[in-house]
């Protein structure tokens, strides 16, 4: 793996494995909470956002590409209020948090075979054994 890749991943880890703790201690209600997360969020993308379209580097903006943005779109928002409603009705965060996380982990391998066409392997389905046991034990 590349370094900056490598970096992005652990800055990333950081900030996802940070900022849910926080709003949970921030004691707001799961859908001000999610606006909160939105908004802010929002005004963080829309810097990159300008750079790239001022650049010409805003990819390939063709029906599909749009159509599936908005699915994303549509996707986030809905796990966003759903992950602030789990959040806050938690009473063990460190539990909770780490069954969403490893409960992504064969969602994300099984919608990468059927959106990027990449193979079902064996280390894939270990994965989804260890991913499987790991809620087995939290829950």
């Amino acid at each position: 793996m590349k370094t900056n890749v490598l970096l992005y991943c652990v800055l990333t880890a950081f900030c996802f494995g940070t900022w849910p703790i926080i709003m949970k201690a921030s004691g707001l209600k799961p859908g001000v909470a999610a606006f909160i997360l939105t908004t802010v969020t929002l005004i963080i993308v829309f810097i990159p956002f300008i750079n790239e379209v001022r650049n010409g580097e805003s990819g390939n903006l063709t029906g599909r590409a749009l159509k599936l943005g908005l699915m994303v779109g549509l996707l986030n928002g809905l796990g966003t209020v759903l992950f602030q409603k789990a959040i806050v009705a938690a009473e063990d965060m460190s539990k909770s948090y780490i069954i969403i996380l490893v409960s992504q982990l064969p969602v994300a391998a099984i919608n990468s075979m059927i959106f990027l066409g990449e193979p079902f392997t064996i280390k894939k389905l270990a994965g989804f054994i260890a991913a499987g046991i790991t809620i087995f034990l939290l829950a």
